[in-house]
């Protein structure tokens, strides 16, 4: 996939990059790992359809400190955990990156994450799943990339999601590598910022954490919205809305842009999204990134930053 990247968008500290800019399908359901089962193995499969096993270099759990190197039975690590019967911890979480060096923010990144069921109770965060591509290893063809992103909303039972340009941090680093992809996000709207602890809490069961590329939207939050002809007209012409699956996909504009808003183009598609979701935005429940200052106020405007 061809990306124009922004200019000052790569930035290193000691060596260590602190962001890559990816394509990311970033999707959330209300409902445990445990109880999505042996499917939600396809997006792993999905994931490795396109990054060859030799750059699966990293990966880590919610027990480690650090990253360790993948070896064979690692790779095999989510199929067990998704095995009928199999029990997991209260915060289940796994990740593959592919990046030179355990602290390094990877181009290519797969992770599931979520709450499970603790003596008949649990915790209100999302379920998460997420593929990061490098683009280059993406064809340059939008209809190949909504079929992608399609594909994993169709085989599994999530609530919402976003597909779009993204930034991938180094989270061994979070202060610096949060700065830095804020800023690009401020002027570069359509580039996202997706960090799994953040989004896991801030979209909950009953929110959405923002828009891309490509939303995604379970029929009953479109329900919500006033159903599937009033939120067709509140996107307008700019939007095209998808039926798929259990619900829609809207789609601003016909391929993934990073926009400007120093050179007069904040994305209206992208913004008339926001506009028709908003009632489903978070509002006073946005755990902030890591940042030097005024890092909740900060964040609040970067979470809403397609607002009018």
């Amino acid at each position: 996939m061809k990306v124009p990247a922004p200019n000052g968008l790569s930035a290193e500290l000691e060596g260590i990059p602190l962001v890559k800019l990816v394509f990311c399908i970033n999707l959330a359901t209300d409902k445990p790992l445990s109880e999505l089962g042996p499917a939600a193995h396809v997006a792993f499969d999905i994931f490795r359809k396109y990054v060859p096993e030799a750059s699966i270099r990293f990966y880590a759990t919610g027990t480690m400190s650090k990253h360790k190197p993948v070896n064979k039975r690692t790779l095999t690590m989510l199929q067990t955990w998704l095995a009928p019967g199999a029990k997991l911890n209260d915060y289940a979480y796994l990740s593959y990156q592919d990046s030179a060096s355990f602290n390094h923010a990877p181009s290519s990144l797969f992770l599931v994450a979520g709450r499970e069921e603790v003596k008949g109770k649990r915790a209100g965060d999302a379920t998460l799943i997420r593929l990061s591509l490098a683009p280059e290893l993406l064809p340059d063809d939008p209809k190949a990339l909504v079929e992608l992103t399609t594909s994993l909303w169709d085989a599994l039972p999530l609530r919402s999601g976003q597909a779009g340009l993204a930034l991938e941090t180094t989270p061994y680093l979070k202060e610096q590598s949060h700065g830095h992809a804020i800023g690009i996000s401020m002027r570069h709207p359509g580039i996202d910022i997706p960090v799994a602890a953040n989004d896991g809490i801030m979209i909950g069961h009953d929110r959405m954490r923002g828009v891309g590329w490509l939303t995604l939207l379970d029929d009953a939050f479109v329900a919500k919205l006033g159903g599937v002809d009033a939120l067709t007209r509140a996107v307008g012409g700019l939007v095209t809305v998808i039926h798929a699956g259990h619900g829609v996909v809207l789609q601003a504009g016909p391929r993934p842009e990073p926009g400007d808003v120093n050179h007069g183009n904040p994305l209206p598609a992208y913004r008339a999204v926001y506009d028709a979701i908003s009632p489903l935005m978070p509002q006073g429940r946005v755990p902030p990134l890591n940042l030097d200052r005024d890092w909740l106020a900060r964040t609040e405007r970067w979470v809403h930053r397609f607002g009018r």
